[in-house]
């Protein structure tokens, strides 16, 4: 029986390029796969570029998804494998859903679990709900203290950010780095002084 799986991971604990590896495995035995990605998201365009050796694992997407897209013709396809799954809504989680239930194809969802502000992404919130298998990616994102990393800091122009909107493209203007609990809340604390 097919299920719906979210594996999530803060910055930089490598959820675009596990996808990678598994679409990799997928493709090596001959089976169908369909990559998709938010269209909100528009780092790399109709691209997966994971952050591993400057970006250089890149991989283009079969299909973005909105709020039109519709899977009832879907078929003769083994996996579909979604990136940057918090930043859908719960609507197009809905959708993946039914993708396994109605249509018994395996749905693998990669995504952070709360953003820059330690809040939850709608996708993420609706993600951890209905599936049928939560798990933290693998590779432990690493602080500059040396801990274990949980949290997401922005830095924009080189500051800091706990406000502002929660969806910001990494387009080069901003910066997310992975943080243990410790070293957010003591900078988050210095933010509000």
């Amino acid at each position: 029986m097919a299920k719906l799986i979210f594996k999530y991971g803060v910055m930089n604990s490598g959820k675009t390029t596990t996808l990678l590896m598994i679409a990799h495995d997928y493709e090596r035995r001959n089976k169908k796969i369909l990559i998709g990605k938010p269209r909100i998201d528009t780092k790399g365009g109709g691209t997966l570029q994971s952050r591993l050796n400057n970006n250089t694992l890149v991989r283009k997407v079969d299909f973005l998804i909105d709020d039109k897209l519709d899977f009832s013709t879907l078929s003769n396809v083994d996996v579909v494998l979604v990136d940057e799954a918090h930043f859908l809504n719960r609507e197009q989680v809905n959708k993946l859903a039914q993708i396994v239930a109605e249509k018994n194809i395996p749905v693998i969802c990669f995504g952070l679990k709360v953003d820059f502000r330690g809040e939850p992404f709608e996708g993420s919130s609706h993600l951890f709900a209905l599936a049928n298998r939560v798990e933290e990616i693998g590779v432990k994102a690493i602080c500059a203290c040396g801990s274990i990393a949980n949290m997401n800091l922005l830095t924009v122009a080189n500051r800091v950010a706990f406000n502002g909107a929660q969806i910001q493209i990494d387009d080069g203007t901003v910066d997310y780095s992975p943080v243990c609990l410790k070293c957010y809340l003591e900078m988050r604390g210095r933010a509000q002084c």
